[in-house]
Formats: C-alpha cells, structure tokens, sequence
C-alpha cells in the first residue's frame, strides 16, 4: 500500500493497492475504489509527487504520469528510454521520483 502525501490537515489521504488486476486508489472514506490504473509488478512502482497532485506509475519499464484532481486522467506516457534500431526501448524504468516542482522525474 502506497500513501499519497498530503499537505493539508483536514484532506482525506488517498492509498493505492497493487495487485496483479490493477493499481486501486481508495480513501478511507469508501470500501470502493475511486480509481483503477494499469498493472504494476509491485507497490514500489506507484510514486506520488510530493504535493498529492500526480502520481506515476512504472508499466512495462516506462512511466506514465496521472493527474489526481482530474479523476487520474493521463497526463503523459514516458515509453523505456535508449536505444535505436533493434535495441530501442531496452532503457527500462524501474524506480522514479518526482522533482519538487515537479518538472522533471529522476
């Protein structure tokens, strides 16, 4: 279970839960999921930025980036980097981070 982070007070916390159907984003608030985004190998390749307002996920070695406020719309999908010709897209992800201003992922 990954928890988004938050900075105000009174917000409710978001969580995912990774399993093998899917990434699911609750709230305490509802036995319901409020979002369900692709498959992940594990918990450690869901990543929130820092503020709450997006959250990534590694899926089959890039990374796509979701936009919270707007229901986890996709934002931008970043396919494995490297590579040319037959070796295209062998620079999988693995593990990422957002930036503080979040302009850039590491």
């Amino acid at each position: 279970v990954r928890v988004a982070p938050t900075l105000a007070p009174c917000a409710m916390a978001e969580f995912a839960c990774a399993s093998n159907a899917g990434v699911f984003i609750h709230t305490p608030a509802s036995p319901h999921p409020i979002a369900q985004l692709p498959p992940v190998a594990s918990g450690e390749e869901v990543v929130w930025s820092a503020d709450g307002e997006l959250v990534g996920t590694v899926v089959q070695g890039g990374v796509t980036i979701w936009d919270c406020a707007r229901g986890y719309a996709e934002v931008k999908h970043i396919p494995p980097l490297g590579g040319s010709g037959e070796t295209a897209g062998t620079g999988i992800v693995k593990n990422f981070y957002f930036s503080p201003l979040k302009t850039y992922i590491v």
